[in-house]
């Protein structure tokens, strides 16, 4: 697809990260049936998603196991070939619980997020990039709930006050599974089967309501020259 199509087309948004993202991108090809084959990712309708009418098209790069921090054994690779291909001005991160369930340090984890974003921006031409809280999980083979709830908090806290500081990077909430600002956590039997993904009927339609508002707010923000 030309450039000048693309410039055409309003917004160009990536969702990337993890395999919420790989499931989401599947979730939306059943609905939306708009493959676009020569990218190796989707593209689909604005109104589909209902977001913004800036938002000219959406793209997504999910990594099933993806680790954002280095040093794990399946870490996670930016989409350098896709991102020139489609020079998104927006992009969605999401990723990390993988690297909380692995042990990694929550400071070490929101740090390693913040480097990607900041890559993007400086190095990518990315002009807003909103990081994706972590969500809870309770199947874990190696850690009790409990463990992977203070390390969430931790991870998430982190990525809010570094997000403050970091020009054109913002901390988005994911609101509808924590309850309030302050992380309270809603149980992950009410969106998930497995304990791990959004995949019950509430936690597609949750995760999507997130991904619309990024979308929007991100639209808000910035400017098409």
């Amino acid at each position: 697809m030309a450039q000048a199509n693309f410039e055409q087309e309003g917004i160009r948004a990536l969702i990337t990260g993890h395999s919420y993202v790989y499931s989401f991108e599947k979730y939306l090809q059943d609905l939306d049936r708009k493959t676009n084959s020569n990218l190796h990712s989707s593209k689909f309708c604005p109104n589909h998603l209902k977001v913004s009418n800036k938002i000219g098209s959406v793209f997504f790069s999910g990594q099933r196991g993806a680790h954002i921090c280095p040093g794990s054994d399946k870490p996670y690779i930016l989409p350098i070939s896709l991102v020139n291909a489609i020079k998104p001005q927006v992009v969605v991160l999401d990723i990390g619980t993988n690297d909380i369930v692995s042990w990694f340090n929550p400071l070490h984890v929101a740090t390693s997020i913040i480097h990607v974003a900041e890559h993007m921006r400086d190095n990518l031409g990315v002009r807003d990039i909103r990081i994706c809280s972590v969500l809870a999980r309770v199947a874990m083979r190696d850690m009790v709930k409990e463990d992977f709830l203070c390390r969430a908090y931790e991870v998430n806290g982190h990525l809010r006050e570094l997000c403050l500081s970091a020009p054109c990077i913002f901390y988005h909430l994911h609101e509808g599974f924590w309850q309030t600002e302050d992380h309270q956590v809603l149980s992950v039997d009410s969106w998930s089967w497995d304990g791990i993904h959004p995949n019950l009927k509430s936690g597609r339609d949750k995760y999507v309501k997130c991904m619309r508002s990024a979308l929007h707010n991100a639209a808000r923000e910035i400017r098409i020259n």
